[in-house]
C-alpha cells in the first residue's frame, strides 16, 4: 500500500471546519474532520502529483476557501543516460 500521511495542525480551529483533499484537482477525500489521517494511492502513481487542500464550514459545504498546496512531486521515473563497463575474471 502506497500513498501519504497527513497530519493538519490548527491554531484555535473553530469546531465547525472541514478539509477536502484534492489530488490534481480531483476531490480524493471529502469532509475530513480527523486531523491526522492516511491517503492511499493508487499501484501505478506516475507524473507529477500536487496536493492541495480547502477548507469549509459544516453547516455551509457549498462555501470552500481557495486551494492551498500542501505538497507536490513528480513520481515518474527519469531516464538515465549511463554506461556500464564489464570485463571477464579469469
Amino acid at each position: 500500500m502506497t500513498g501519504f500521511r497527513l497530519h493538519i495542525n490548527i491554531n484555535d480551529k473553530p469546531d465547525d471546519i472541514r478539509f477536502r483533499l484534492y489530488d490534481n484537482g480531483s476531490l480524493v477525500i471529502d469532509d475530513i474532520g480527523e486531523f491526522d489521517f492516511s491517503y492511499t494511492t493508487p499501484d501505478v502513481y506516475e507524473g507529477v502529483h500536487t496536493l492541495t487542500m480547502t477548507y469549509f464550514q459544516e453547516f455551509n459545504p457549498m462555501s470552500e476557501s481557495a486551494p492551498q498546496m500542501v505538497y507536490s512531486k513528480n513520481f515518474t521515473l527519469p531516464d538515465l543516460e549511463f554506461t556500464v563497463d564489464v570485463s571477464l575474471l579469469s
